[in-house]
């Protein structure tokens, strides 16, 4: 019998009889307990799951004890009560975890909690609801189905058991993911490993990978568990019961606007030669394999994909059809090269009859790679590739969505080709040296002295210039400047410049084959007029009331602006409707690539070479495409929609001087920081019309994000008609640029220039 101590101020009478009847007889009475038991449920949270390769793995049975501490007058030895649980999580239960958590099965999770009175431990903190209510018809504001200390008594404790099919030999090991606390094990020795990682823990301890060695001759095996004190603000625009002012009020839901409008299953979506990708509501099986699913949808639901984009045109309910600009084999090619040499830094073996991957190493935690292959004739995106979100598919559907819901920036549904989260780990590194380049080129049509810079100075002339001028710059120092109490620039591996020059002179060119960081920064700082030609002073952390209204002042910022940084890039190609109802995190819309405020004269030198900045391959494979072609070229993802097909748009000239640019990335290929990932008879060919540009980010613990980006001459493949450009990069890395990401690049190449006319779109 459960306590009453709580119902002893519901006067009796008819109007309290006349409620209690339509709550448990009628149907919105029945409602009403329902959302009651939600509520309840949600307050505090215990849930598990098992390894996803534990297939065979027995069912864990959750119970609590249902005599000890019972004063309700029930025997003592009652026995455990078994719990309801369910497969269900709150969505904000999503913000336990930064990432997705992988390589498990569903969650079960504790739905109903037993009233206090049916357990020795239980209880209530006071934010729980009651059924109750007095004869006017009032909420009460203290639960009955037991949240954490009302009254001083405990949460209840959970013991998950699982019985074994047969005796344990010993040593055996069950692994259990746990949100809750573990306080004790019987049938094993534990081991736990906090996993909380997200903005909702309060401890790292709040979720705990559970190790359990089995005891010889153990038949069963338990742990017993207390529940998280939670709340679920994510979920309250779900629910009608919640907190307001420390009373428990009953609100009305917001005509379901909130909900997201599913995909029509009508939605047909193909690649550019006609290839299936989207039907019948879910990904074909070839485009999942491709890892397209996080761009064209995981399921109707998914409302950011490019099948729920299209469901909110008015035509949504009739059928749908539209091309994509992807090439399917090229984008799965993609994929699987940049699981195998970005994702496990493994070496390809695909080029050739079959595709593999040797050496293949552990994923480190938090590693993220893209890869995006566009046509710079027509601004086409051919492939984007992208790994380590985490799996995605329609199994793990519920547990993706709210992590997108709570986490939107980090969720798996982001393709790392087209979006960023806006994190250290997304800095270009020296990639960035082919926008500074183009900025210094604008500078440099109405400063003569900074064109001969460019061009190549002798050596003694260089460090002439720099002492007249009053910088601490030298051609054999490795550091700039090179005061040791100031922040300095360093070079790769702490060398001088001085082994770079060519014939003797030192110019844009040798800067980016060799990816001279000295020789940026200070060019940086002289192109930049905030800063008045002068070594120190200046006004570097001029900040612009307006996105454009340092260009005049600061080129290299000028050259990101005119390629399109700080502002989303749509890839419909004209073809949705002017006022289209675009959201935040649609798959037509690439994340803006972002420069970090400038303060300091040293920021600005970090700046021109690649960091504090957030990009992705899109934003580079551009910047090369403008070098290529000449152009600022224009990309896209829909190439036709319900028969109506897009068209090219105008592309504007750069309108600066490319060739020594163009030198510099060949350099780059052929004897600078990219030869190495493209030397060898499989690239000879491919070499002759490459140019590119290695990046390197230190993000601290000797990691780095590291990139690769370039072009490709038409004509270097057989049947490539049109230039490609292309960009990579790879997070969490212990290598280089060109150690790690170029290689993505040459696999990808070097399979397509092995493959015969008739294995072509195979």
């Amino acid at each position: 019998m459960a306590r009453l101590d709580d119902w002893r101020h519901v006067a009796s009478g008819a109007a309290t009889d006349k409620l209690l009847k339509r709550l448990y007889y009628q149907a919105d009475g029945a409602y009403v307990r329902q959302q009651v038991d939600i509520f309840n449920g949600e307050r505090r949270l215990l849930a598990w799951r098992v390894r996803s390769d534990a297939a065979a793995a027995p069912e864990w049975r959750a119970s609590t004890d249902g005599g000890a501490g019972n004063d309700s007058g029930s025997s003592a030895d009652s026995g455990p009560v078994m719990v309801a649980t369910t497969t269900g999580m709150p969505v904000a239960a999503a913000r336990l975890f930064a990432t997705l958590p992988q390589g498990w099965q569903p969650w079960t999770r504790v739905a109903r909690w037993p009233p206090a009175g049916e357990v020795g431990d239980g209880g209530s903190d006071g934010n729980g609801a009651r059924g109750n209510a007095d004869g006017n018809g009032n909420n009460g504001s203290n639960g009955i189905n037991g949240i954490n200390g009302i009254n001083g008594r405990p949460a209840p404790l959970i013991r998950l058991a699982v019985t074994l099919p047969q005796a344990a030999a010993g040593g055996e090991v069950l692994r259990l993911f746990v949100a809750g606390t573990v306080v004790a094990s019987s049938g094993a020795a534990m081991r736990s490993v906090e996993a909380c990682t997200g903005r909702a823990c309060a401890s790292a301890a709040d979720v705990q990978d559970v190790s359990l060695t089995l005891h010889a001759g153990a038949r069963e095996v338990a742990v017993t568990v207390r529940p998280l004190a939670f709340s679920a603000p994510d979920d309250e625009r779900y629910r009608h019961l919640r907190l307001a002012g420390g009373k428990l009020v009953w609100r009305a839901l917001a005509g379901g606007a909130s909900m997201p409008s599913p995909a029509p299953s009508s939605v047909r979506l193909f690649d550019r030669y006609g290839a299936p990708l989207w039907d019948d509501g879910a990904p074909t099986e070839a485009a999942s394999n491709a890892g397209l699913a996080p761009l064209l949808g995981v399921g109707p639901e998914h409302a950011s994909s490019v099948a729920g984009m299209l469901a909110r045109l008015p035509a949504a309910g009739e059928p749908v059809t539209a091309t994509l600009t992807l090439d399917l084999p090229l984008q799965a090619l993609s994929q699987r090269i940049l699981d195998c040499v970005g994702m496990r830094q493994g070496r390809w073996t695909g080029a050739g009859a079959g595709f593999g991957c040797a050496g293949r190493q552990a994923v480190p935690a938090g590693r993220r790679a893209g890869l995006v292959i566009l046509d710079t004739d027509t601004g086409d995106v051919l492939a984007a590739a992208g790994a380590g979100g985490g799996a995605v598919n329609a199994a793990n559907w519920a547990e993706v969505r709210d992590h997108d819901r709570t986490n939107p920036a980090r969720s798996a549904l982001r393709l790392p080709a087209l979006q960023h989260d806006g994190g250290a780990h997304q800095s270009p590194g020296s990639t960035f040296k082919v926008i500074s380049a183009l900025g210094l080129e604008m500078a440099a049509r109405k400063d003569p002295q900074l064109d001969a810079l460019l061009g190549g100075l002798p050596l003694p002339a260089i460090n002439a210039l720099a002492r007249q001028r009053g910088f601490g710059f030298e051609t054999g120092a490795p550091t700039y400047p090179q005061e040791p109490r100031r922040a300095r620039i360093t070079n790769y591996r702490e060398q001088g410049l001085d082994r770079r020059a060519q014939d003797g002179r030192l110019g844009l060119a040798q800067a980016l084959t060799y990816s001279l960081n000295t020789w940026f920064a200070w060019t940086g700082e002289l192109s930049d007029r905030s800063l008045f030609g002068r070594p120190d002073g200046g006004t570097p952390g001029v900040q612009a009331l307006d996105a454009d209204a340092l260009d005049g002042v600061r080129p290299i910022v000028a050259a990101a602006h005119r390629l399109g940084f700080e502002l989303p890039v749509r890839l419909d190609g004209g073809l949705l409707p002017v006022d289209f109802d675009w959201r935040n995190w649609d798959a037509l819309l690439a994340t803006p690539a972002h420069i970090d405020t400038i303060h300091t004269r040293h920021e600005l030198r970090q700046m021109a070479i690649g960091l504090r900045m957030q990009v992705t391959p899109l934003h580079m494979a551009l910047a090369s495409a403008a070098v290529g072609q000449g152009k600022l070229v224009v990309p896209r993802l829909l190439l036709e929609l319900d028969g109506k097909a897009g068209k090219v748009p105008a592309m504007a000239p750069t309108g600066v001087r490319l060739d020594r640019i163009r030198a510099g990335m060949k350099g780059v290929v052929d004897a600078g920081t990219g030869a190495g990932a493209f030397g060898g008879p499989a690239l000879a060919a491919v070499r002759r019309g490459l140019y590119g540009k290695t990046g390197t980010a230190p993000t601290g613990d000797d990691t780095a994000t590291v990139w690769f980006t370039g072009w490709l001459e038409p004509g270097t493949l057989p049947g490539q008609a049109h230039r490609l450009a292309f960009a990579a990069f790879v997070s969490h890395s212990d290598s280089t640029g060109g150690g790690h990401a170029a290689p993505v690049v040459a696999a990808v190449l070097s399979t397509l220039a092995a493959q015969k006319p008739e294995q072509r779109g195979k």
